[in-house]
């Protein structure tokens, strides 16, 4: 008896987890094998555009699709979050979304893409 009652519950959570983590990932490409000690994340400098300084790139993080995301800022906090723990020195950011129709109805999945980057001088 008491399996059952606990069964319910446990669907639940697990029907909205699916629903609220379902739809988004991340992927994480780590391009060297320095390990460098983790930052704030107040730390990495945000980036829309490459640097004229000398970088190099050590990770690719990618976040998304997210279509429960109504903007961009969750993601891009995300993102640089994970730079900051790989030690970067700042991030370059760039955005996608795809609108998808189904029956009538539109969503819009966005994704966020950061390359982590430490300055070589």
């Amino acid at each position: 008896m008491e399996t059952r009652n606990n069964v319910k519950p446990m669907l639940w959570i697990a029907l909205v987890s699916s629903l609220l983590f379902g739809c988004s990932s991340t992927d994480i490409v780590i391009y060297d094998s320095d390990n460098r000690p983790a930052k704030a994340a107040s730390e990495v400098e945000v980036l829309l555009e490459n640097p004229v300084r000398p970088f190099k790139t050590i990770a690719r993080i990618q976040f998304g699709p997210d279509a429960f995301v109504s903007d961009y800022q969750s993601q891009t906090d995300y993102v640089v979050k994970q730079a900051a723990e790989l030690g970067a020195d700042a991030v370059i950011l760039s955005y996608d979304s795809e609108v998808v129709g189904y029956e009538g109805t539109t969503s819009e999945s966005k994704v966020t893409i950061g390359q982590a980057i430490i300055y070589e001088d």
